[in-house]
């Protein structure tokens, strides 16, 4: 059996204010007989996190890490389906505000 083989494009990075880096990118998986395309996010851990990871943004470092998301997700939908215009990630959807 073919082993998958991942692909990592360049990622965007948010740090915060707080310290903590945030890594958005995708990830790629070749060879289970259809690619396999998802959206990453990299929490980066410290040394004093222990057993928990958590991260507390700004309003700025909140909207540039959806930017950072909603701009792989769409990369990823461009990949899924070539010859296609990607369509812009969420268009067309409303996301409730909680």
């Amino acid at each position: 059996m073919t082993q998958p083989t991942p692909r990592r494009p360049a990622k965007g990075v948010v740090r915060t204010s707080c310290g903590r880096e945030l890594a958005v990118g995708r990830l790629r998986l070749d060879g289970l007989g259809r690619p396999v395309n998802r959206v990453t996010l990299d929490i980066g851990c410290q040394s004093y996190d222990g057993e928990q990871l958590w991260a507390s943004l700004t309003v700025g470092e909140a909207r540039r890490l959806a930017a950072h998301l909603l701009a792989q997700a769409a990369a990823v939908l461009g990949e899924a389906s070539p010859g296609k215009p990607a369509r812009r990630a969420g268009a067309g959807r409303r996301w409730p505000i909680r």
